[in-house]
């Protein structure tokens, strides 16, 4: 069984090699010919593969993870720069990532869904794309067709990498205050300093996905398990971690930004408003990472502003007024959305890593 198979309450394999459709043979077709095989593809994952879910072999998944370990980071002072290395695998363990809400944007999932924007993405793919496989379609529904798709980050393993190990000593032990689709976790494992993860996320199926991912990295690297909690980080604080974390860090949720489900769970349906957001769900958040971290230990907080909600200065304010001091910002390189409406020549932009002591 597969590593889809595994997470999907249904999945059925392709019985036709989606490879034969060239995208350099199409682009000299006739127009009917260029028809029929849009229709051809169409019927493939509209009728046999299903949603273009990415796809991974055993084998794949082993070498990009040891790629990952023995990568090492480019750092220009406090820029981490752009990789995307490991990044495919949170779409792999966590294929429910496309169902998942960005800005209230139509999903992936629903783009899909409609067979208009269906055609229009394997049409794009044939013109402008390398390829018609699931993960140039996917990329596809957020260009030109219309669809109007938000898709959700991913944290990148590289950029954790560089966090837990610029801030943790060897052997030490991490904390992931909101794990999502399994960045840092990666980062974590794949760090040649031993290090410890403990991590927390109460959603049940990224939870499941967490799971079978720290399996696999404990397979291929052989490191310490990792311990990964369905919570929520403003309830997390164990008696046992008291005082034991030498670095706490995370992306958590932008508030609405992106819904992951409507699990009652969820921070932005606990805290529905962004001062109770801020004064519930960050503050709890940060009074728990206070009490877990070692004297002198790190706080790294990833968090960006959106439509001048002001959760970034809100969120430092309190974690100010909680006792932690500021250390320095790290700038995380990431590559620039593209799609329809997206204007702009920049390749990349920046998003800070708040870094902060215990006093």
């Amino acid at each position: 069984m597969g590593v889809q198979e595994q997470y999907l309450d249904f999945f059925e394999g392709p019985t036709l090699d989606i490879r034969d459709y060239r995208v350099k043979v199409w682009r000299n077709l006739p127009p009917d010919e260029q028809d029929r095989w849009v229709e051809e593809v169409f019927d493939y994952y509209r009728n046999t593969h299903g949603f273009p879910y990415f796809e991974m072999s055993d084998r794949e998944i082993h070498r990009t993870l040891w790629k990952l370990r023995n990568k090492t980071p480019k750092v220009n002072g406090n820029v981490i720069m752009w990789n995307f290395l490991g990044s495919t695998l949170s779409a792999i363990y966590f294929p429910h990532i496309w169902e998942v809400s960005f800005r209230d944007k139509r999903t992936a999932m629903e783009a899909y869904l409609n067979d208009d924007i269906l055609r229009q993405a394997i049409r794009l793919c044939f013109r402008i794309k390398p390829s018609v496989g699931p993960s140039d379609l996917v990329g596809a529904f957020t260009l030109g067709t219309n669809a109007s798709v938000g898709l959700v980050s991913r944290f990148k393993p590289i950029a954790a990498k560089v966090v837990w190990d610029r801030y943790a000593p060897e052997g030490g032990l991490c904390y992931d205050y909101a794990c999502g689709w399994g960045g840092r976790l990666m980062g974590c494992m794949a760090s040649h300093k031993g290090l410890r993860y403990v991590g927390v996320d109460p959603e049940p199926r990224t939870h499941r996905g967490l799971l079978a991912l720290s399996d696999k990295l404990l397979e291929v690297y052989g490191s310490c398990p990792a311990d990964i909690y369905m919570e929520g980080s403003e309830d997390f604080c164990p008696e046992e971690l008291h005082g034991q974390v030498d670095v706490a860090f995370s992306s958590p949720p932008y508030f609405d930004l992106e819904k992951y489900s409507d699990d009652p769970t969820q921070s932005h349906i606990k805290y529905p408003e962004v001062d109770l957001w801020l004064d519930g769900y960050i503050v709890d958040t940060f009074k728990n990472v206070r009490t877990l971290l070692k004297p002198g230990g790190y706080l790294g907080l990833n968090l960006i502003d959106y439509d001048e909600k002001g959760i970034v200065g809100g969120a430092l304010e309190r974690i100010r007024n909680l006792g932690f001091v500021e250390h320095e910002t790290l700038q995380i390189q990431m590559a620039q959305r593209r799609g329809k409406g997206q204007n702009t020549n920049r390749a990349f932009k920046h998003e800070p890593v708040f870094v902060f002591r215990k006093k």
